[in-house]
């Protein structure tokens, strides 16, 4: 019996060790506003890249607010709002393939969420389907788009010139980020 306590104790003390180091994946949850001069960023992304465990990417809400939960780690955040501009193409793969379409049952270029969303917009819009209350779908994603767009500064999208870095330790946080020119 004292050889079955001696294993429960080594578990345990190990179990603590591990639990508690510097790089611990204990949570951090941390939520906030993002301003951009002083008013409320209504849509964008943010991601919070770390060290050792990657990107963390989360979405801005309407009222400017965040919610994201976050490995203890350093951290360079960047804000980008592009993903939501209205008026932002979408790339023409056939175009960059020497102007080759796949053949019919073929797969499809690549395109990102937003993309896929503004393609179907605009294909929407040019059938006269969707949008208002005559096409029974809501606005088109276009519209939306333009309600959630805010252009910022090209300098937050990118973690070398973002400016915002954080070291927090575990558990519930409140961070605001403050955008200007």
């Amino acid at each position: 019996m004292s050889k079955f306590r001696a294993l429960v104790m080594l578990v345990v003390v190990l179990g603590v060790i591990t639990g508690c180091g510097a790089k611990s994946q204990t949570p951090v949850e941390l939520s906030g506003t993002v301003t951009y001069k002083g008013q409320p960023l209504p849509g964008g992304y943010m991601a919070f890249h770390t060290d050792d465990h990657g990107t963390i990417s989360t979405t801005i809400r309407t009222d400017g607010k965040y919610e994201v939960k976050l490995p203890t780690d350093s951290i360079k955040v960047t804000i980008e709002t592009e993903s939501f501009n209205p008026d932002k193409t979408s790339p023409n793969y056939a175009a960059e393939m020497g102007g080759k379409k796949a053949a019919p049952g073929g797969t499809k270029a690549p395109t990102s969420g937003i993309g896929e969303a503004k393609m179907k917009a605009e294909r929407m819009a040019k059938e006269g389907k969707g949008g208002g209350s005559e096409g029974g779908f809501g606005p088109a994603p276009k519209e939306e788009l333009a309600k959630l767009y805010l252009k910022i500064p090209k300098k937050y999208a990118f973690k070398e010139t973002s400016g915002f870095s954080l070291q927090l330790e575990p558990g519930k946080h409140v961070k605001d980020f403050e955008l200007t020119d």
